[in-house]
């Protein structure tokens, strides 16, 4: 087991100098800045002894802990961790393995960053649910959740579907869209009789959604602090965007794919 351990703190150690010096991470923590954090809860990372992504997904968590020195707590779970996953968890201070229907935030859930790579979005619901994050660094939910229709989404994941909701609504309003047809060319097009009747035939009202009837915590739903990706706009006028954790992926390929960085309002 102790073999087992120090080759494990040798592998974290080097991948941990990957995401040190990654531009992934100084966007992390810039962006983590203004929050006052004092406990991290850590779910779905998976068996880090055992499974990649999980090793990368581990050092970035050690390296915010080395970089925010408010964090007094840091609570884990998943069902999958092993016997050096849960050696390495008890030789850390002030970590705890504590399972989701025995975990209670006594103090303020806004001081709590809730760090979930690659979490389900069953679990995520689940969490949402029980434990009422105000932030989250996890999966983007607006890409993992677009395999819905929007009725399904509300069907299946009420909460989740109300926030990406929420979030949608809040980008209408924050970007609205410019409306063109006012400086078109001038002329007015008339639509026949016959192809108003036509769509009319095959028009379906759309399934409205009420999600006011769904009970929560959050009142608008996802504010965006970052998705990791950065526009700049070059000498010549070209807008380039990059895209920084692809900028890494050569070294933890999809450790952090669709990683974001989100509010709960």
């Amino acid at each position: 087991m102790a073999r087992g351990i120090d080759e494990l703190n040798s592998v974290i150690d080097s991948y941990r100098e990957v995401i040190r010096k990654s531009d992934l991470f100084g966007k992390t923590i810039q962006c983590l800045q203004s929050y006052n954090i004092s406990k991290i809860r850590c779910l779905a990372l998976g068996s880090f002894a055992e499974e990649f992504p999980a090793k990368y997904q581990l050092a970035l968590l050690l390296e915010l802990l080395d970089n925010i020195n408010t964090i007094k707590e840091v609570s884990l779970y998943d069902p999958v961790f092993n016997e050096v996953d849960k050696l390495f968890i008890k030789e850390q201070s002030n970590w705890h393995i504590v399972e989701q229907e025995h975990y209670k935030d006594t103090g303020n859930c806004g001081e709590t960053l809730f760090y979930m790579p690659h979490a389900p979005l069953d679990l995520t619901e689940e969490v949402i649910k029980r434990e009422k994050p105000k932030l989250i660094l996890g999966n983007e939910m607006s890409q993992h959740t677009d395999r819905y229709t929007e009725k399904q989404l509300y069907d299946k994941y009420p909460l989740l579907s109300k926030l990406v909701y929420g979030s949608k609504n809040y980008s209408k309003v924050s970007n609205p869209k410019i409306n063109v047809s006012a400086e078109g060319d001038g002329f007015v097009r008339q639509e026949s009789k016959k192809s108003r009747r036509r769509k009319n035939k095959w028009h379906i009202e759309p399934t409205v959604i009420d999600y006011s009837s769904v009970p929560s915590y959050f009142a608008d739903g996802l504010i965006m602090i970052t998705n990791y990706k950065s526009s700049s706009t070059s000498e010549d006028g070209e807008n380039t965007t990059v895209d920084l954790i692809k900028k890494g992926q050569e070294q933890w390929n999809h450790s952090f794919s669709d990683l974001s960085l989100f509010e709960i309002a």
